[in-house]
């Protein structure tokens, strides 16, 4: 090669290579920036606050699945940066005006100087307490609920900026699904507690089931003892079938968790235990058109990310279905002699011995 070109081409090389350097030193520098700037908190004027307030405490598998939903569904791109504040009112083991007066002080106490921009509430009790009080303590907040039974839109008479997802239990569903499976069902027990939840759940259960008077005996728990509720399932015959709604405490104050009922009640019932919830499909429970806490709490937070995204919530309509699915226990429904071919299409069973999916049924072997 000739040496001027070759000098010529040394040059031009030694350029480009001095340039990618360059340019390669200038998007190091650029890329370094941007990690230090995402690296730093947001503003305090950019950070949103939304309060949770639970109806009932902390540790329950219905509240916990609640707060899984808007974990999962909420705290996602581009509300990454929200604030929750998580208050439980313990309101299944406290309900006396006096609780509730302190829960008032100190909720004023603790948010008097922090701008929410969203509230979220979980059952009845937390609903009620709001409509009665959140214009005097968060005024012009809107707020979310989840988990409201027996809801009518005439409860949000007078308020503004309320909406959410209401517990609409699925009783007539699954109770046409019992006499399909079991033909010879003539009685069904309906198990509800004595509290302010139990009762409302009994008159929602009441309404709904009425339309079977005429075709089932349908009978509705009295306030007793555990002791003696199990003894009622105990001596029941076959025919019978019992239907679980919410059970917390016993007329004698003993408190259970939702979780533990199903032992307590209905391990080794001689007859069929079917269930509205889905926290009591266990100790073979066979199942039914379930609500659960986790679903209510993922409708609930889509909700919430409408609003966050601009919508004005009263001008969101609450949600009254979606939310509940056929649920079954394998194990049950053997050990009643009930064939898969009976269960509604799409239902969800539990506990079978292996995986697999058909066109009709889904079939796993996790709890969901």
């Amino acid at each position: 090669m000739d040496l001027g070109l070759e000098l010529c081409y040394s040059s031009i090389m030694s350029k480009e290579l001095y340039k990618n350097k360059s340019t390669k030193f200038v998007h190091g520098v650029v890329f370094f920036l941007l990690l230090l700037f995402l690296s730093f908190p947001a503003k305090a004027d950019d950070v949103r606050h939304v309060l949770v307030l639970h109806s009932y405490h902390s540790g329950m598998s219905w509240v916990s699945n609640i707060e899984k939903g808007i974990r999962d569904t909420l705290l996602v791109p581009p509300y990454k940066d929200l604030v929750l504040h998580i208050e439980y009112m313990d309101s299944k083991r406290n309900h006396s005006a006096e609780h509730y007066a302190r829960i008032k002080d100190l909720l004023k106490s603790k948010f008097d100087t922090i701008d929410l921009s969203l509230i979220l509430s979980s059952d009845n009790n937390a609903f009620d307490f709001l409509v009665r009080n959140r214009d005097e303590l968060f005024p012009e907040v809107p707020v979310v609920f989840c988990g409201v039974n027996n809801f009518s839109n005439s409860q949000l008479d007078g308020v503004s900026d309320f909406t959410g997802v209401a517990e609409i239990m699925s009783s007539r569903d699954t109770v046409a699904e019992i006499l399909h499976q079991l033909p010879d069902t003539k009685h069904i027990y309906v198990i509800n507690d004595y509290l302010k939840t139990g009762r409302a759940w009994e008159a929602t259960l009441r309404r709904n089931l009425a339309p079977f008077g005429g075709s089932i005996d349908l009978e509705y728990n009295e306030n007793l003892s555990i002791e003696q509720l199990r003894d009622k399932i105990q001596s029941m015959k076959k025919g019978s079938v019992v239907l679980l709604g919410v059970y917390f405490s016993d007329r004698d104050g003993v408190y259970i968790t939702y979780e533990k009922l199903g032992s307590l009640l209905t391990q080794n019932s001689p007859v069929p235990v079917y269930c509205l919830l889905r926290f009591n499909l266990r100790d073979g429970v066979v199942g039914g058109k379930v609500i659960s806490g986790y679903h209510q709490g993922v409708m609930m937070s889509e909700v919430a990310r409408r609003i966050l995204a601009g919508e004005n919530a009263g001008e969101i309509p609450v949600a009254k279905v979606g939310s509940n699915v056929f649920m079954y226990d394998w194990q049950a429904l053997d050990k009643y002699g009930i064939p898969v071919d009976r269960l509604p299409e799409e239902s969800v069973v539990l506990n079978e011995p292996f995986s697999f999916i058909t066109n009709t049924y889904i079939w796993s072997g996790a709890l969901l």
